[in-house]
């Protein structure tokens, strides 16, 4: 069950503190929220490489199931970037 329902579409918040927790939260978001997507807010709570960090979520984007997704990082609490892929 997605976190909020926005526009008619599912968002799921989620928090890190790696790139691999990173990773396994967006992957676990994703699968959230397949039947109806809009995206994911990425919470990361520790001090992030955010091009390692951007790499390996467009990675796992590609690798996933949805043809389009929006991802707002926050890094504790504070926007720092708001990300759109498409197929």
């Amino acid at each position: 069950m997605p976190d909020y329902q926005w526009n008619g579409r599912y968002w799921e918040l989620k928090s890190a503190v790696s790139v691999n927790s990173a990773d396994k939260s967006m992957q676990k978001a994703m699968k959230q929220i397949q039947e109806n997507p809009g995206g994911i807010i990425l919470n990361l709570l520790q001090d992030i490489d955010l091009s390692v960090l951007e790499n390996q979520l467009e990675r796992r984007f590609r690798r996933g199931n949805l043809e389009e997704l929006d991802l707002i990082l926050l890094s504790k609490g504070k926007l720092v970037k708001v990300l759109k892929y498409k197929k």
